[in-house]
């Protein structure tokens, strides 16, 4: 009732719904998955596996989850359709191992990247790279910063 009785900025609807959706993504996606990794991965070694590599990689994931979450807010305050918003970040994700494979100093670049960062982090626990995760990180900034932007100026 309270959230029906005090006007809301249009930026604190964005917030909200980025920050609800991605709670939500998180333990879905991320931290329930991942729980069960962990511990499969402790069976099969036989010992309890890596915590801190696990939490790494799962960190890394959840920063990829939410740069989505923010691309799809993003894209939804810019086009009407949902075509455009469903199609658009799988366009991305095909186009960017494209890119990277023709274009190997492209990897750094590209948040897309993340997954397969994280992925020889969990393998190896090295980290390649940390440009990923901080283009990740300014990227979701960014798309967050568009869609408030944009929704500010729409008119209803």
């Amino acid at each position: 009732m309270w959230l029906l009785s005090k006007p809301l900025t249009r930026r604190a609807v964005v917030a909200a719904k980025f920050l609800g959706h991605a709670g939500g993504l998180l333990i879905a996606v991320v931290a329930i998955p991942w729980t069960v990794v962990y511990g499969l991965l402790g069976v099969a070694a036989g010992e309890p596996w890596a915590f801190d590599r696990t939490l790494a990689t799962a960190g890394m994931l959840g920063l990829f989850v939410v740069f989505h979450l923010a691309l799809v807010l993003a894209l939804s305050t810019l086009t009407t359709g949902r075509v455009a918003v469903l199609t658009i970040p799988l366009v991305f994700i095909v186009s960017a191992d494209l890119i990277s494979a023709a274009i190997p100093a492209a990897f750094r670049f590209l948040p897309w990247s993340l997954g397969r960062l994280a992925g020889a982090h969990l393998a190896e626990g090295v980290v390649v790279t940390g440009w990923p995760i901080l283009v990740a990180a300014a990227w979701t900034i960014a798309l967050l910063g568009v869609a408030m932007a944009r929704l500010n100026r729409a008119e209803f």
